[in-house]
């Protein structure tokens, strides 16, 4: 995670349009509305493309999250600090990958809402083991695929 904070001043610069792409896909995807956590939020570009919820910023790098603006909290997606149900949305955006993906999935489960949804991308190009996502539709993209539940 080291990466993230040295190039959180530049972040926006590489990767924004294409965060930007993948937020919009999954907003075509998000059936709920309400209080939406972004677990691997970065610079907080979910605030930009969820302008009908309020959006909760989750990153453990606090450069990162420097970076955007809106409620902003540094943690982990192995042990988030909400309590459980809180969220009637959660989005991760090829970030799991950078967790142990089994414990990652509880939490964001755990903090969703019943009837909430939950949607994740992941990168093709990681390493990851789909059945993780037995309950997930699944949806190709490009560059990810983006799994969807409503819990």
């Amino acid at each position: 995670m080291e990466y993230y904070s040295a190039i959180a001043g530049g972040y926006n610069e590489l990767y924004r349009e294409e965060q930007l792409r993948k937020l919009r896909k999954i907003k075509e995807l998000v059936t709920r509305r309400g209080l939406l956590l972004d677990v691997g939020a970065g610079t907080c570009l979910a605030r930009e493309v969820f302008t009908d919820h309020a959006v909760v910023s989750l990153d453990p790098s606090e450069n990162m999250l420097r970076e955007g603006d809106g409620k902003r909290v540094v943690g982990s997606a192995e042990e988030l600090p909400f309590k459980d149900g809180l969220f009637d949305v959660v989005i991760a955006v090829t970030s799991l990958h950078h967790w142990f993906l089994p414990r990652a999935i509880a939490e964001v489960e755990r903090v969703a809402k019943s009837g909430g949804q939950v949607v994740v991308s992941m990168l093709k190009k990681a390493k990851w083991d789909s059945a993780l996502f037995g309950e997930y539709d699944r949806v190709d993209g490009e560059k990810d695929v983006i799994f969807v539940r409503v819990k």
